[in-house]
């Protein structure tokens, strides 16, 4: 038995020394995201989603057949209002959006909307982000890399009082498939007592 163990050591740390020396190389890394862990994934197979999670979903053919504009952003506010007293009376628990409410619309779909947000009193609304690239020069003037300044934009303040919390979730709209995700920024998120 410990013969065995002795002639495995030497393959196990050849293979250890060479994993942790791939992982200085760019190319390992965008390998193990895209083969790797999508053949763990395959390997695990499916998993239900959660029964305690709906998923709302806005999509083309609901603006067509509601006759409305395809950006969600441009929806009548009523609409999400209504949506609410929907998914509160079904006995949502917690109701998040992922529409940016930043700008004013028609005022009395705003207070309308502002008033179902608290009378809900489990609705979290999304922060947008605005990110710009600036080039960081070194001393002879060649740009040597990029900052990314990152600014979170809070939702409408009628709104956003009337929410439990506001805070951004972000996810790419390219590629489709997400490798990672913050789990927490600072100074993004926004609680009230009432949580």
């Amino acid at each position: 038995m410990l013969s065995r163990v002795l002639k495995a050591m030497p393959l196990g740390l050849l293979v250890g020394v060479l994993g942790v020396g791939m992982t200085f190389f760019h190319f390992s890394h965008d390998f193990e995201e895209d083969t790797g862990l999508g053949l763990l994934f395959k390997l695990r197979g499916q998993k239900k989603a959660p029964s305690q999670a709906v998923v709302v979903s806005i999509d083309k053919e609901s603006a067509d057949q509601l006759k409305i504009s395809e950006n969600p952003d441009r929806w009548p506010r009523s609409l999400h209002a209504r949506l609410i007293e929907i998914l509160i009376r079904a006995g949502a628990s917690v109701i998040t959006f992922d529409v940016h409410f930043m700008e004013p619309r028609v005022p009395e779909d705003d207070k309308g909307l502002a008033r179902e947000i608290a009378k809900a009193g489990n609705v979290v609304l999304g922060d947008a982000l605005s990110s710009r690239e600036i080039p960081f020069a070194n001393t002879a003037g060649s740009t040597v890399a990029e900052h990314r300044i990152v600014k979170f934009l809070k939702p409408l303040p009628l709104l956003g009082d009337a929410a439990v919390a506001s805070a951004p979730f972000v996810l790419p709209r390219i590629p489709f498939k997400v490798n990672q995700f913050w789990t927490f920024q600072t100074g993004a998120r926004r609680l009230k007592g009432r949580c």
